[in-house]
């Protein structure tokens, strides 16, 4: 499986990248933007001496990501994904990608896609929202009764044991449901089909299949940080010059140039990898279907229909 979304994606790869070029930069430019005006928000605080302060500002910050941010970002994101996987399944049923439908079809999907994206973030991170909650509700029942009340500490430790079993929930969580958003594109269902078509596809905890995925999204992860870290040494060979040089980094045309090498190392990172993520899951989503269905004999059958009408064939 792996070696198969590598081969694809090297035989292929500037086809795809061209078509995807648009939406992955409207992507990762939403989501660094999203972090350099949110991201640090979250970590400061203009009232060091109260706890409700800080927890108002904290879902203030949070609102303006959901509202502002997120919808943009699962739109640009899930459009360069159901991209990636219309064109990866036209690839693998040996038929030759056209660039217009794919772009019709994805958008006429959106929508939904959408829907799905969010949904599976929501189970995948359910343990860790529901942990920061606890967290956060205990540190204001701290705040206002002055660490006197008995519930707060069991509250808290619930916060941690949520954190910790969100994290262990996760990566099976995901492959649970990652097969979702191919579900919904490559077939006629709903939002609520294609997450139960996911887990049907994919089978229980023990299923290779799982592991698959998981092994799939881990290693495309280290792949991407791999190769940001790489492409990051110009960014520190610059601040190094700039030191050497006795050129203040504080200045204008220094930051610019600091963040205009950094984001680009992050974006070509993203851009080269993350689709070998959805190239994979879009053949697992096959695999699946030929083991579990047998997808092979039905696209058989539906071939020789196609050719000539006066040919019986049973199975």
């Amino acid at each position: 499986m792996f070696d198969a979304a590598f081969t694809l994606y090297r035989r292929d790869g500037l086809q795809l990248l061209r078509l995807i070029a648009v939406p992955a930069a409207a992507t990762f430019g939403m989501l660094a933007l999203s972090w350099h005006l949110i991201g640090p928000s979250l970590f400061t605080t203009e009232h060091p001496e109260s706890v409700l302060m800080q927890a108002w500002e904290l879902i203030i910050m949070l609102g303006i990501g959901l509202f502002a941010a997120a919808p943009f970002i699962f739109l640009a994101y899930s459009y360069m994904s159901g991209a990636v996987a219309l064109f990866v399944s036209d690839r693998h049923l040996g038929r030759w990608p056209n660039a217009a439908v794919i772009h019709r079809l994805t958008l006429r999907k959106l929508p939904r896609l959408v829907l799905a994206n969010l949904a599976i973030l929501l189970a995948v991170c359910a343990g860790w929202i529901v942990g920061g909650g606890l967290l956060l509700l205990s540190a204001l029942i701290s705040a206002r009764t002055g660490d006197a009340d008995p519930y707060a500490p069991v509250i808290s430790v619930l916060g941690v044991l949520g954190l910790m079993g969100g994290t262990l929930v996760l990566p099976f969580a995901f492959s649970a449901y990652c097969l979702a958003p191919l579900v919904l594109l490559l077939e006629r269902v709903s939002v609520r089909r294609a997450l139960s078509r996911s887990r049907e596809l994919m089978g229980g905890l023990s299923d290779p299949a799982r592991m698959t995925a998981i092994g799939l999204a881990v290693v495309t992860l280290l792949l991407q940080l791999l190769l940001w870290g790489s492409l990051q040494l110009p960014a520190g060979m610059l601040e190094q010059g700039a030191f050497t040089a006795d050129i203040a980094s504080g200045t204008l045309l220094f930051k610019v140039a600091y963040q205009m090498v950094s984001l680009l190392g992050a974006f070509v990172s993203f851009i080269l990898v993350h689709p070998v993520l959805i190239s994979g899951l879009t053949l697992l989503y096959y695999d699946r279907r030929v083991r579990a269905e047998g997808y092979d004999i039905e696209l058989l059958s539906q071939e020789i229909w196609k050719r000539d009408r006066s040919v019986d064939f049973e199975l």
